[in-house]
């Protein structure tokens, strides 16, 4: 992985100054994406929908669906799309990705299934897009983030710091 950084570093001078090729004689392409990683999510029956795609050149996505594909078979930021093809993420974007799809599955058609119950960790995302239901999810997520029950008045006895914690 430490030659993909290396390639990529090489990869930003201009093609007459300096040509990276693979020693069997095989081009090397490393792509970065040219534009942001979107996402949409709409909600289903029990579940939520995620969609999307990541502009690699224009007019070119890499789907949600097949992203976590290549991502399940590369490790760290470097993602294999076939032989001598990698897309350079930020580490942020990989690891979120990766986060993703541990926590979601295939859905029909391109998309992935997330459980309502994970819908925080998708609110942090950006360029995000959601149904009115997914924000009321987080609406409801948020407000139980910051709700601090009092002890009933009944109570007699002293409580420990981890336990006021909650």
């Amino acid at each position: 992985l430490a030659c993909l950084e290396l390639l990529e570093r090489l990869a930003n001078y201009e093609p007459d100054v300096l040509q990276v090729e693979w020693p069997e004689g095989q081009p090397f392409r490393l792509k970065k994406p040219s534009g942001s990683l979107w996402l949409k999510v709409e909600t289903r029956a029990d579940w939520f929908e995620v969609t999307g795609a990541l502009e690699l050149e224009p007019g070119q996505e890499l789907k949600v669906l097949q992203m976590m594909e290549h991502l399940s078979r590369s490790q760290g930021r470097f993602v294999a799309l076939s032989d001598g093809e990698f897309v350079a993420m930020t580490e942020e974007m990989a690891n979120r990705l990766r986060a993703l799809n541990q926590l979601a599955e295939p859905a029909k058609g391109a998309a992935l299934r997330l459980h309502p119950l994970m819908a925080g960790f998708l609110q942090d995302l950006p360029d995000l897009q959601v149904d009115r239901e997914f924000q009321q999810r987080l609406s409801q997520i948020r407000k139980l983030e910051s709700f601090q029950p009092d002890p009933p008045k009944t109570f007699q006895g002293e409580l420990r710091a981890y336990q006021l914690q909650g």
